[in-house]
């Protein structure tokens, strides 16, 4: 028993001290699996009516795009995920400004052009590395937080004796106290494989922000200028030559991989994200230069390429993306409820005033970094706007889209103070 109660102990202790920052990372991250769709709802430049089945003409789209923002360089051609979305291309100016331009592939008419910036880029940003843009620090911070979630459940599983009979365990007749700490150990229970997924891969981030990563093929290049670009001539040349790469996006010549066409996508492999999948194609001919399939790659490099849509959900549609955002939020309820219930027994027994230093020391560290955060972001966001007289401007942002952002970290510090506030 005593030995339960030392576990007990640093579970409780992790939470109370690591909470804070554990619930702001996995609330942003379960808000950053649906927010491609978040942005389709708030963007109306994303949505287009579905027509009937027709292939639409790519270099028609590209065509529109480029009169659309004249003088700056195409670089990326996002397919449409659905028969409602929007086709999208990425462009930069001679300052690196990023714009989006948002095409109908079926009329190949330009819907809308914004900044690089909307709720996708924020909350993977947020997420991924707090907005801390210099070196790998900010990935570092955030990605150490999967010590701590993977020692929670670890000293769980020790404390909490014959866990595995209590998957429905739900006092309802015994007080709220009693009623908060059996929903604490039944969500932890449910939602096991979850922590566990979330853990390893943010541990393999860790590992990869430490300059850790596995060697990949080497792209071919070439050295003739870009030539005039026939994009359909050489996605009907891919359907004829690997007809199971089904391409998602495409980088288009003289851009970040040189004057090489490359497409990326899926093509029947489990678990990879579309880079995993790649085909150089030059564009002037159409002709095959190399090809990357996944199931190529070593090992690692494979385990690289599994690592985002484990961690996202984003690898079997809107119903896998369901079930990380439920257990996202559950997660992020469990980093809250543990705190307060550890903070609740130590007040039955009139215990902790020895600890309250050490847990205003990590509530201190968190709010520093939450303040950092919010610089590094303005600048970030900054960085987004054109660049006009040596002076950047605020980024072309539609108002919805800058509405919600403000919502949801007004909500978030407001859960923060009510939760900081119940825990003094």
């Amino acid at each position: 028993m005593a030995r339960s109660r030392t576990w007990l102990w640093w579970h409780s202790w992790i939470g109370v001290t690591t909470g804070l920052m554990l619930f702001v990372i996995c609330w942003s991250g379960t808000v950053a699996v649906f927010s491609h769709e978040i942005d389709w709802l708030l963007d109306p430049a994303l949505r287009v009516e579905p027509v009937s089945p027709a292939t639409p003409s790519w270099d028609d789209v590209v065509a529109a795009a480029q009169r659309a923002v004249p003088g700056q360089t195409l670089e990326r051609l996002v397919l449409p995920v659905g028969p409602r979305d929007a086709a999208q291309l990425w462009a930069h100016d001679e300052h690196g400004t990023v714009t989006r331009i948002y095409v109908d592939p079926a009329s190949a008419r330009v819907q809308g052009t914004t900044s690089h910036f909307n709720v996708q880029r924020f909350f993977r940003s947020f997420h991924m590395n707090l907005f801390f843009n210099t070196g790998p620090w900010g990935y570092l911070v955030v990605c150490s937080l999967a010590l701590p979630l993977l020692a929670s459940l670890v000293t769980a599983l020790v404390f909490y004796r014959r866990w595995w009979q209590r998957w429905l365990v739900l006092k309802l007749d015994r007080g709220w106290r009693v009623f908060w700490s059996d929903l604490h150990k039944t969500g932890g229970l449910w939602s096991l494989w979850f922590v566990l997924v979330i853990a390893l891969t943010a541990a393999w981030y860790f590992i990869e922000a430490a300059g850790i990563v596995p060697d990949y093929p080497e792209p071919p290049r070439l050295n003739a200028a870009p030539a005039p670009l026939r994009l359909d001539d050489a996605l009907s040349r891919v359907r004829s030559h690997w007809p199971q790469l089904q391409v998602r996006s495409i980088t288009l010549p003289g851009s970040y991989d040189g004057n090489v066409l490359v497409l990326e996508g899926q093509a029947g492999n489990m678990l990879v994200r579309d880079r995993a999948n790649k085909l150089f194609v030059d564009p002037a001919t159409g002709a095959e230069l190399a090809r990357q399939r996944a199931v190529d790659l070593s090992l690692a490099a494979r385990w690289v390429d599994t690592a985002d849509p484990l961690h996202f959900g984003d690898f079997a549609g809107l119903g896998v993306k369901v079930i990380w955002f439920a257990f996202g939020l559950l997660l992020s309820g469990l980093s809250l409820t543990g705190a307060y219930l550890h903070v609740q027994r130590l007040r039955r027994k009139n215990a902790g005033v020895d600890r309250r230093p050490a847990v205003v020391a990590a509530y201190g560290v968190s709010a520093v970094l939450l303040a950092a955060s919010a610089v590094g972001g303005w600048a970030e966001v900054r960085r987004y706007g054109p660049l006009v007289d040596g002076v950047r401007h605020w980024p072309v942002v539609p108002l919805p889209v800058s509405v919600f952002i403000a919502t949801w970290v007004v909500a978030t510090l407001a859960i923060l103070w009510i939760w900081v506030r119940r825990l003094r």
